[in-house]
């Protein structure tokens, strides 16, 4: 029984020893794991401590390091800081040593500048007093020269001049008949005048007497147009006033002052002027000389003049031949009495009669003035029928002056310069005067 259960007990003894193996081995290797975790462990802790002793050593070594940069720093600073002030110093010495340089030699410079330019000046001071006396002796060289070369000219222009009037007059005075003496005035007007044209008045109108002047003379006016004969003077107030006051009047070229025929005729355009210079004999005008383009006034009305005085020989002048029935035209519209109640002019004293002319004169230009100079209120004040509240101003200046001057030194004055407004701005027609202007001033 026991042999027969012997291969059982050993079949139960080697499980048994095979399970004790295995638990052994078992817990080998577990003790094996957990000693090579606290292997590990102990070596991860020792591996920080020496780590940390590490990093703290480190540190302060870094630390150690930091200061004694910071002090070999703060050393070259300092190095730095002493070398640079050393320069600085160095430097301000040496700018102040070349300043006191240069103040010293600018002293040098200045000295000797000024003592050159002291003698600058006085050379160009005496070079200048040269120069001026020089300059005076040849101003005065040029003076006398120029005075004599003029005293010459003069003389030969002089006596070239009293040789043309001399001619002038002496032709005028060898005239035959008075057609003669138109026609040698309109030949000498063109000598001082571009275009002449003489005109004769017969019943209210003008007639061509005679003409010179590029295509006057073949009956042309200078733009092509044909030549008018006769020219009614209610379409000529200009024409008109020159005959009433036998003076010389200057108007623009405008077919509302001397008719649109003498417009076409004369001139080109309404911007030039046209001279009329009345021919009088015994106080009358009997014919009119009326100049255009360039013209030398005081010549023409010196010839003007000398024809009426050559005409006043031919039996009064007006009963003649070529000018036979000339009159002096009255413009209606103007009031006759304003002179009718006057002396006639030949009682007057001759200081009265040149004090007339000299009045006629100067309301004519006065208000001419007006009219140009202030054409756009005239204008206006025309338009409105107030020319006095347009141009009052101007107005008031030219009676004030008219008054002191004229009218207040002669007893047989007339107010021409009322006259002249009435015929030159209102055109005869008192009414466009204004209700504010205050009539004749007698």
């Amino acid at each position: 029984m026991h042999d027969g259960g012997a291969p059982e007990w050993r079949e139960i003894v080697e499980k048994a020893h095979a399970r004790l193996i295995q638990d052994l081995a078992g817990s080998i290797e577990s003790g094996r794991d957990r000693a090579v975790e606290l292997a590990v462990v102990s070596e991860r802790e020792s591996a920080r401590r020496e780590w940390e002793t590490e990093r703290a050593r480190a540190g302060r070594e870094l630390e150690a390091l930091q200061a004694n940069v910071t002090q070999r720093i703060e050393a070259e600073r300092n190095g730095f800081r002493k070398e640079i002030e050393a320069l600085r110093e160095s430097a301000k010495r040496d700018v102040e040593a070349e300043r006191e340089r240069g103040r010293i030699e600018m002293e040098r410079l200045r000295r000797n500048s000024a003592a050159e330019l002291e003698q600058a000046r006085d050379s160009c001071t005496r070079e200048i007093a040269d120069a001026r006396t020089s300059a005076a002796a040849a101003l005065e060289r040029a003076h006398a020269e120029s005075a004599e070369a003029l005293s010459k000219s003069g003389a030969t222009a002089r006596q070239a001049c009293a040789e043309i009037l001399n001619q002038s007059v002496r032709r005028l005075r060898d005239a035959s008949s008075s057609a003669a003496v138109l026609e040698i005035l309109a030949d000498l007007g063109s000598a001082h005048a571009q275009r002449t044209v003489v005109l004769v008045f017969e019943n209210n109108q003008a007639r061509i007497a005679s003409r010179r002047g590029q295509g006057l003379e073949a009956g042309k006016s200078p733009d092509g147009a044909g030549l008018e004969s006769t020219i009614l003077l209610d379409d000529a107030p200009a024409l008109a006033s020159a005959i009433e006051t036998a003076d010389p009047v200057t108007v623009l070229a405008r077919e509302s002052e001397v008719s649109s025929a003498l417009t076409h005729w004369l001139a080109s355009n309404s911007a030039e002027k046209l001279y009329l210079f009345p021919v009088s004999t015994r106080h009358q005008v009997v014919a009119m000389l009326v100049a255009a383009g360039e013209v030398f006034p005081a010549a023409v009305e010196l010839l003007a003049g000398a024809a009426g005085m050559r005409l006043e020989a031919f039996d009064g002048g007006t009963k003649n031949p070529g000018v036979e029935n000339l009159i002096r035209i009255q413009r209606t519209g103007v009031p006759a009495s304003a002179t009718s109640e006057r002396r006639a002019w030949d009682d007057l004293s001759p200081e009265d009669q040149q004090l007339h002319l000299h009045a006629q004169r100067v309301a004519r230009v006065r208000v001419a003035r007006m009219r140009l100079d202030r054409e756009d209120a005239w204008r206006r004040g025309l338009a409105q029928s107030d020319i006095y509240s347009a141009l009052r101003r101007d107005i008031e200046s030219a009676r004030t002056e008219f008054l002191q001057n004229f009218l207040s030194r002669s007893t047989t004055m007339v107010d021409y310069l009322h006259l002249e407004i009435l015929r030159n701005l209102a055109n005869d027609d008192d009414r466009v005067l204004g209700r504010e202007y205050p009539g004749p001033m007698v």
